[in-house]
């Protein structure tokens, strides 16, 4: 499956609840990082809640995305026997392995840790 029909698919799920990627209501998904699509097939809501957090992608009002989203069990759907093959596609082609994300989020905490601009750079020791 190229990154096309992932996006396709997510696509499809999400049009059942009423949301649209690039849409501009409160609710539609702005998707920053195209990994989110193959992620969210690979990992159903565990993998929309880590690109969440990663930033791939965002939505003015999450609350009511969560709402629709529920309403209509898109949690469940992507369990489906239907994404079975896009899942393992997902999941196999993943080139991030364990000690790859491991060196990336580490890298990512050394920059905020010791860069200018980071936590240490901006905090102050209490007295």
């Amino acid at each position: 499956m190229n990154p096309n029909a992932y996006r396709r698919k997510i696509k499809e799920l999400l049009e059942e609840a009423d949301v649209h990627i690039g849409g501009d209501r409160p609710w539609d998904v702005a998707v920053h990082d195209d990994r989110f699509f193959a992620h969210v097939l690979g990992h159903g809501s565990l993998g929309a809640g880590e690109s969440y957090m990663d930033r791939w992608w965002d939505c003015p009002q999450l609350d009511e995305l969560c709402v629709r989203v529920l309403d209509v069990e898109l949690d469940q759907k992507l369990r489906g026997r239907h994404l079975l093959l896009p899942h393992l596609k997902a999941r196999l082609l993943n080139l991030q392995t364990p000690a790859r994300s491991f060196r990336a989020q580490l890298n990512q905490l050394w920059q905020v840790l010791f860069s200018p601009s980071g936590i240490r750079g901006s905090y102050e020791v209490p007295r």
